[in-house]
């Protein structure tokens, strides 16, 4: 046998390969940017017969990402009051005034009004860097007053809301790496091989080292990505699943502000965004092999959070504002322009109380998110995105228990048929309490009257719950533990499709649940054993492991139960104050006899392959905790392997490698957490 290999990393070809999945998500995405500049500098501006140069406002566009195609352009203005009579107007392209290119048609209440016709988008097609407007009046008897910029109700701030088309996979290869459109947390495409347990390691630091760790783990192509803190200063740290430390930032000697850094997101241009509770967001963007190329950090006064912020598709930051002993004491949710300006956009008219994190509604064109608060605004309040408009009244829907509850789960949204004419979300809110708790389903929420609703509400204390992305065709499910019970519903229904037995014993859940791409969802159970168990469950409700692990830490800062997050690895990420964690599913001690696209195989000892081929269309992921054998194994065009061995790796003497596929292997070197 060939000697073993210290590090292993072999890539020839096209080692970027985007491969999509058959079905992709089809819709648009929308974003909104304030104005950087109006006429009066940002008091209210007046449009009016006799202005002659008329009410110049500027718009910087580069929060619009490039090469997109642009669907709908508009320009939102709010009146400051009631007017003598209705005004139009009109739209020019600064240098450019013999032309209109749109208009408002303001009524003669203070109502918000946007623009019409499409010449806003027609001068966007062209994507300058700035879209510079002329605004002016024909209208003899009107003269309006408008807000701007710089009013104190963000709600009511200028905006021009921008669109473009979107037909994202939903699930995307880059090199080894799978995941979801979002990366979400609670799901990867993965699917784990047989699993019948699982092992847990120590990411960081490594060696009997010491550091506190500022911020949960994000996911930068290959990398997993935190903030800690050791003897030289608070860093970004990028490290290898396998254990390595890829790079620092900075990497000068100098440190990263020793600041209440709390939360990490990447958004969908690849930017990672770094929320500190100084009333500022660190933007790092540009990353390479020596890590992030640029670091901008915004003021953000508003930023005091204990809930994780949330990024839409079209770069807006979601947030809800804690308490705090400033000017306007509260909890409020706040939206902020995309990168790279980060204004804030609008803000909740009520105190939300001590309310869950902000949900993202799924369904692409429609930009709604979802709270549950708690407190002086108890109920759902839902928002839109790009204006902060409130659609229906705050409050619980009508006919459901929520309002017997004073604890709330984050809502759970999905898109019931994304390929249907008008696709709706189905959202289901939780409420719980010691041996108690509702979860219920709803439909159209955002509309007036009474919502679409479950036959039935389910009754039990309950965990967060989730729903993997479906196979192609395949509906939706909502996988729960509920009355001691892993469960499964009907996301229409709510009836129960099926439920754990008696020999998987009492069931909870102290963690979100995670599903890997087979439907195969896994939880941590605290309350478990010596000292909690990771627990396995099949989509059929089927118990497929219990694994007792120790030292993972009962919860993080900001939820109610330990925070798992999916890496594109394969890989599930916790964190402590003071350790970054990985946890990965095994299958039984036999090596597989042939290799499935986006398949993980992980073994608690050896592997040893026979002569296999890795498939052209997709991924693979081999672990090993004791020595990974790779023998004979041939690598074909178009194939990506990603491996990694605890105690040694090795090549079979006719192992091939064939140009245009991937091969990236390390040995395992992060520190293993022994069973209790």
């Amino acid at each position: 046998m060939p000697s073993f290999l210290r590090f292993l990393c072999l890539c020839l070809g096209l080692i970027m390969a985007l491969v999509s999945a058959p079905v992709a998500i089809a819709g648009t995405v929308a974003t909104a940017v304030i104005p950087v500049a109006v006429t009066g500098q940002g008091a209210p501006f007046t449009i009016k017969q006799d202005t002659s140069m008329g009410v110049e406002i500027s718009f910087d566009m580069s929060a619009v990402p490039p090469g997109v195609r642009l669907t709908s352009a508009v320009l939102r203005l709010v009146p400051t009051s009631a007017g003598q009579g209705a005004q139009f107007v009109r739209i020019f392209k600064k240098g450019e005034t013999g032309t209109s290119i749109g208009g408002l048609n303001v009524p003669v209440t203070p109502t918000p009004t946007e623009s019409t016709g499409d010449g806003l988008l027609n001068v966007l097609a062209d994507r300058p860097a700035s879209l510079d407007l002329v605004l002016t009046t024909d209208s003899v008897r009107s003269e309006r007053s408008y807000f701007s910029y710089a009013d104190s109700s963000s709600t009511n701030r200028p905006r021009l809301i921008v669109t473009w088309a979107d037909n994202s996979p939903k699930m995307t290869r880059v090199g080894t790496q799978l995941r979801y459109r979002g990366s979400p947390d609670d799901a990867t495409p993965w699917a784990y091989n047989a699993p019948e347990g699982a092992v847990l390691s120590v990411l960081f630091p490594s060696g009997g080292a010491q550091a506190n760790i500022l911020t949960g783990p994000a996911f930068v192509g290959d990398l997993v990505v935190f903030i800690a803190k050791g003897s030289d200063g608070p860093k970004l740290y990028g490290m290898r699943p396998s254990g390595s430390v890829a790079w620092t930032y900075p990497s000068d000697g100098t440190a990263l502000d020793d600041i209440t850094w709390k939360y990490l997101r990447l958004d969908d241009q690849g930017r990672l965004m770094a929320f500190a509770n100084t009333g500022s967001v660190t933007v790092f963007s540009g990353f390479g092999p020596r890590g992030p190329a640029t670091a901008v950090t915004k003021s953000v006064p508003e930023m005091n959070v204990s809930k994780r912020p949330v990024i839409s598709a079209g770069g807006l930051v979601v947030f809800r504002k804690n308490q705090s002993s400033d000017a306007e004491p509260g909890n409020y949710i706040y939206a902020l322009t995309p990168f790279p300006n980060l204004t804030t956009l609008w803000r909740s008219p009520a105190n939300v109380g001590k309310s869950t994190a902000p949900v993202l509604s799924p369904r692409l064109g429609q930009q709604l998110v979802y709270v549950m608060g708690e407190d002086q605004s108890a109920g759902l309040s839902i928002f839109d995105n790009t204006t902060g408009v409130q659609p229906v009244p705050i409050g619980f829907p009508a006919g459901s228990d929520l309002d017997k509850f004073n604890s709330f789960h984050p809502p759970l949204a999905l898109v019931a048929d994304p390929t249907a004419d008008t696709p709706k979300d189905w959202v289901y809110l939780s409420g719980f309490a010691p041996g108690n708790g509702t979860l219920d389903g709803f439909t159209d929420l955002d509309k007036p009257g009474s919502p679409g609703r479950w036959n039935a509400a389910q009754t039990g204390e309950v965990s967060r719950c989730m729903s993997p992305p479906p196979a192609d065709g395949a509906e939706p499910v909502v996988y729960c533990v509920q009355a001691q019970q892993f469960r499964a519903y009907s996301y229409q229904s709510g009836k129960m499709i099926c439920a754990s037995d008696d020999a998987a014993g009492p069931v909870s859940a102290t963690s979100n649940l995670v599903a890997d791409g087979n439907g195969n969802l896994v939880f941590w159970q605290e309350d478990a054993g010596p000292s909690g168990v990771l627990r396995g469950f099949s989509p059929t409700c089927e118990a497929v492991f219990m694994a007792p692990l120790d030292g993972l830490p009962a919860k993080n800062d900001g939820i109610e139960v330990l925070e798992l997050r999916a890496g594109p690895d394969g890989a599930v990420y916790a964190y402590s104050g003071s350790e970054v964690f990985a946890l990965r599913v095994t299958q039984g001690a036999a090596a597989p006899t042939e290799l499935t696209a986006n398949t993980q195989y992980a073994v608690q000892g050896d592997m040893t392959l026979a002569s296999l081929t890795a498939p052209a269309d997709g991924a693979v992921a081999l672990h090993a905790e004791g020595v990974l054998a790779l023998g004979d194994l041939t690598v074909p065009a178009g194939a990506a392997v990603v491996c990694s061995g605890r105690k040694g790796l090795s090549l079979g003497a006719n192992f091939s490698l064939e140009v245009g596929a991937t091969l990236a292997c390390g040995l395992n070197t992060t520190t293993a957490k022994p069973a209790p």
